[in-house]
């Protein structure tokens, strides 16, 4: 029985028409919503949710992306990650200041679930013990991104978004492209649980422009080795 924060009707931000890319706000939501559509997409799958009855694709075409590519684990099978495509032609039109990226690549954390829970907490452990760089799932996400930033003709079009140990996987990748002199805007999930739109998804419109928007669950990061 599928959770009802998988629901984009009842818990995504829905209140974001329109999309203001100059708003710091309406982006960090729009990546909180990318993140919660992988995790949606693996219970999706193991849930067998086909067609109309996946809840998944609303989380990403509420704001225009399509997905692209999946990032599946070698192992469980389980997915990890997930890449976005802007719908709209690039770069996007008549549009003053900062405007959507072409791409963006999302990792989510660990699921404490039946089928997860062995390949989750062993990138866990190796997260404890400053391993992660070796780790499949790393280095499939490395790869993703690399391919994923040629396509995009450079970083600037790319974003990265993770939760957990997804953010982790997120920021190790951000620093390695930055070794290879390539700087991508990169949203990781500070707290347990992608809760902030959610519950902000709850309220209607009027209720929402009394609330304060400012959503603490990210960390808005260029990455800057000096």
């Amino acid at each position: 029985m599928a959770s009802e924060r998988e629901n984009f009707n009842l818990f995504g931000p829905s209140y974001l028409t329109p999309i203001d890319w100059n708003n710091s706000h309406h982006r960090k939501s729009i990546a909180a919503s990318l993140v919660q559509g992988v995790y949606t997409l693996e219970c999706d799958r193991k849930q067998n949710r086909q067609g109309p009855q996946a809840l998944a694709p609303a989380w990403w075409e509420f704001f225009n992306f399509g997905l692209t590519q999946v990032l599946v684990d070698d192992d469980d099978k389980s997915y990890f990650g997930a890449i976005y495509e802007f719908r709209f032609p690039y770069p996007y039109p008549n549009h003053i200041g900062q405007g959507p990226p072409r791409y963006v690549i999302a990792f989510r954390g660990t699921t404490n679930k039946s089928g997860n829970r062995t390949q989750d907490y062993k990138l866990n452990l190796q997260f404890i013990v400053n391993n992660l760089e070796k780790s499949p799932r790393f280095q499939a996400g490395m790869e993703a991104v690399r391919n994923t930033v040629h396509k995009a003709n450079g970083p600037g079009n790319a974003w990265l978004a993770g939760h957990s140990t997804g953010s982790s996987i997120a920021l190790l990748i951000g620093r390695n492209m930055v070794k290879m002199g390539m700087y991508i805007l990169n949203f990781r999930l500070m707290y347990q649980e992608v809760i902030c739109t959610s519950i902000i998804g709850l309220f209607n419109k009027y209720v929402i422009n009394h609330l304060k928007t400012d959503f603490n669950l990210f960390r808005l990061n260029y990455f800057n080795l000096s």
